[in-house]
């Protein structure tokens, strides 16, 4: 780009821009944000500038951008390393991100360069080429430019997404959010499904993908007759959360029964199954994420579980998680085991038998970071949660909790330099300190069988469940110590048609969760707390125990009646398509580039762009 050529069009660039300070948060503000972290993530600002007033011809100068995150609303984080002649300064960079249509502003604000001075520039895009001004206390001039990726290492170069990550059940970040990604919006049994497998077995875990392979859990009923474990009667415990029922008394999928008989049917149940006699197979499974095909399939445990399960449940409903060396599967009763990426069985450890409330099956999944597993085991005997070193299996810290059964899973996040696990449960949802197993912080509110898991963004903690009641929490974690119930941590509470089983998504500013198991759909904003709508009806879905997704702008949300709705992620409801496969979907979707995974009782699914048969 010449100098004349920059200047000319800076004046164009801006013409629209200066009149429109922010994005509206319209439904297309997910994928413009996510298309702009795609460009940005990673790139070089190669250009010149000029100073006004000066006779100097344009100046070289780049900007090095390392890596790029959103912190909140229109506030992101460059990780920058700027070079101007023969200096350099490498500097977390705060910036503003406007939006004039689909034309992203950048706004940097006194910015300290040093033996320089303080800055100020406004930046507009326009494809991969950039112009703006820029001032400081006595001077300013244009800068302009293009933007070019920086070139990936050989180790790190990946043409066909074979990187790609869906390490935990909830995705990347555990928000449900599957970011540079853009997956069709319809399909059919004959329509856009790249390849479809039979699972052996059954399982509502959801997979997980590191790279080109899919890992999941599944338990296998045999044909061999055998009995289970013969457990003492178990007595009520003082002061757990929650209390008891009659047996069967708790529904998650409130109805009785529904269309279809496929293995449990296609809409919820009341109360638990017989208790087996015939042996299970439980077995994780590697597959190739470009056809299905199974590359290995190991069983690690065979037994006769002691408990039915409920009617919709499955004996493998914990997901798997792994760190790419290593899965772990954690199948609950029968315990918990790390596999190599060969499916070779490196470590087990058995915990012992689970007393599940109403015996409606266990399902919570494990966590992971660093070095260290964190395990959840609420149920109605002696509850706690221990640390395991990932590597051996060795416990390295056990505390007690008194808590009745709970579902939901743990998630770990960094505050004020510490690691903490959260878990959400009915007594009192608790953070745990990773490496010592001490109590954090505390706060009550929860309803009873608590299943959702916990969402962390920007340092605040999303908390949830919605049986007997509804429960929603927004949780400023940094600073928080001890009972921070009634303090100014509880930044707000919702207290209506929260969800009972699925986990809620947090995608852009908003918030989308269902009421109980059903398909009514609440969309909040997530600084207010207020909704933006509420009692959404998403017709053609009925129960629904899937947790939504967000990819490219859209959510995706499939149901047990084998219909999934898409729908335009906003404040505004936009339905976009409804899609049905002749399966029933109880696990969560996951998406990886342009590829949405579904498992359903049955199979498998890739759902890609194919040419129509």
């Amino acid at each position: 780009m010449n100098t004349t050529s920059a200047t000319l069009s800076i004046p164009f660039l801006f013409a629209g821009v200066l009149a429109a300070q922010a994005h509206a948060g319209s439904a297309e503000e997910a994928a413009l944000e996510s298309a702009f972290l795609a460009q940005m993530d990673g790139c070089r600002m190669v250009g010149h500038f000029t100073e006004t007033g000066s006779d100097k011809p344009p100046q070289k100068d780049s900007y090095t951008i390392a890596a790029v995150k959103k912190l909140r609303d229109e506030k992101w984080q460059f990780d920058a390393k700027i070079e101007y002649g023969s200096k350099s300064v490498t500097l977390p960079l705060a910036v503003d991100i406007y939006w004039a249509g689909d034309t992203p502003t950048i706004q940097v604000s006194r910015l300290l360069v040093p033996t320089l001075g303080t800055f100020d520039a406004r930046i507009v895009l326009h494809g991969n080429q950039y112009a703006g001004l820029w001032s400081g206390k006595n001077h300013g001039g244009y800068m302009y430019g293009v933007i070019e990726p920086l070139p990936k290492p050989k180790e790190q170069q990946d043409p066909k997404g074979k990187g790609a990550r869906w390490a935990t059940w909830r995705g990347p970040d555990g928000s449900g959010v599957a970011p540079n990604s853009n997956p069709p919006t319809e399909w059919s049994e004959d329509n856009n499904v790249k390849w479809k497998v039979t699972v052996p077995g059954l399982g509502n875990s959801t997979p997980i993908i590191w790279g080109d392979r899919i890992y999941l859990t599944t338990a296998v009923e045999t044909d061999e007759e055998g009995a289970a474990p013969k457990l003492p009667d178990a007595s009520p415990r003082a002061g757990a959360g929650g209390g008891r029922t009659r047996p069967g008394s708790t529904r998650p999928g409130g109805n009785r029964s529904g269309r279809g008989n496929r293995r449990g049917g296609r809409r919820g149940g009341w109360g638990s199954k017989p208790a087996p006699t015939k042996v299970f197979d439980f077995r994780v499974v590697a597959l190739n994420r470009n056809d299905g095909s199974v590359i290995w399939s190991k069983s690690v445990k065979k037994a006769v579980p002691h408990e039915g399960g409920h009617a919709t449940g499955s004996q493998a409903s914990g997901s798997p998680i792994t760190d790419g060396e290593h899965i772990y599967a954690h199948f609950g009763s029968r315990g918990i085991h790390c596999l190599d990426i060969s499916g070779e069985l490196i470590w087990s450890k058995d915990f012992g038998h689970m007393r599940t409330r109403n015996q409606f099956g266990e399902g919570s999944s494990p966590a992971l970071s660093g070095d260290t597993l964190i395990i959840n085991w609420d149920h109605e005997g002696d509850s706690f949660v221990c640390a395991l070193n990932k590597k051996t299996g060795d416990e390295i810290w056990r505390k007690p909790r008194r808590e009745s059964t709970s579902w939901t899973t743990p998630l770990i996040v960094e505050v004020d330099g510490k690691r903490q696990a959260i878990i959400v449960a009915t007594g009192a949802t608790r953070a745990y300190d990773v490496a010592t197993g001490d109590v954090i912080w505390s706060t009550t509110g929860m309803t009873t069988n608590a299943i959702p898991s916990p969402i962390v963004r920007d340092g605040i903690a999303y908390l949830m469940s919605g049986f007997r009641g509804a429960a929603l929490q927004a949780i400023k974690l940094s600073g928080a110590k001890g009972d921070i119930t009634e303090t100014e941590h509880m930044l707000w509470r919702h207290n209506r048609q929260t969800s009972y089983v699925p986990s809620a998504l947090l995608y852009g500013k908003h918030l989308y969760f269902l009421r109980s198991n059903t398909a009514v759909l609440t969309c909040l904003d997530v600084e207010t707390g207020k909704p933006a709508f509420e009692g959404q009806r998403l017709s053609g879905l009925r129960t629904v125990y899937s947790s939504p997704v967000g990819a490219g702008g859209r959510i995706y949300l499939p149901s047990r009646e084998g219909v999934t709705k898409v729908f335009k992620a906003g404040a505004t409801f936009e339905e976009l398509a409804t899609n049905e496969l002749d399966d029933v979907f109880d696990a969560s979707p996951i998406v990886i580039g342009d590829e949405l995974y579904l498992r359903g009782h049955e199979a498998l699914y890739c759902i890609a762009k194919t040419e129509k048969k």
